[in-house]
């Protein structure tokens, strides 16, 4: 796996043992114009900065890179940003987080509880088979799963969608 401007950052963060936000007022504080929102987006790889920033970056965080080497870093890292965009329309990620008293008021403070319940009614409904996603974790593809069959069913409910 070659060196990503992504993976340059996680390494940052893993050695001095900080979070992402740490890190973006370490940076603030000592002088980088940079937003949250950009520097997020050089973390998850969705962004790639130019050559002068990722420069500010390393230099504040006493990284030493050559210019040449960090251009092949900024360029593999276009790559694979453009491979995983090519790849986006294939799944649809939502990152949910849903209150469990929302489900109903008994699961109030009992998110594993809610979770194992809704593990069990996708088990029933689908078993290891017709699952929907690519996760390997079980639990994730089963509650996915069980996800896109509720959304389907109420748009299909709702007219939004034919119904086969």
């Amino acid at each position: 796996m070659e060196l990503t401007f992504s993976r340059l950052i996680i390494q940052i963060l893993q050695d001095q043992n900080l979070n992402l936000t740490q890190l973006y007022k370490e940076l603030y504080d000592l002088g980088l114009k940079i937003t949250y929102a950009s520097l997020y987006g050089y973390y998850t790889g969705k962004m790639i900065p130019p050559l002068s920033k990722a420069k500010e970056i390393l230099k504040i965080e006493k990284i030493e890179i050559e210019d040449e080497e960090l251009e092949a870093i900024l360029e593999q890292s276009r790559k694979v940003q453009k491979q995983e965009n090519s790849q986006e329309d294939k799944i649809l990620n939502l990152n949910l987080k849903i209150k469990p008293e929302l489900v109903d008021g008994a699961y109030r403070n009992q998110s594993k509880y809610l979770r194992s319940v809704i593990e069990m009614r996708a088990d029933e409904l689908f078993g290891d088979e017709n699952l929907v996603t690519q996760f390997s974790a079980s639990g994730k593809r089963k509650i996915s799963s069980y996800v896109a069959y509720l959304i389907k069913k109420d748009l299909e409910e709702s007219g939004l969608l034919e119904v086969e």
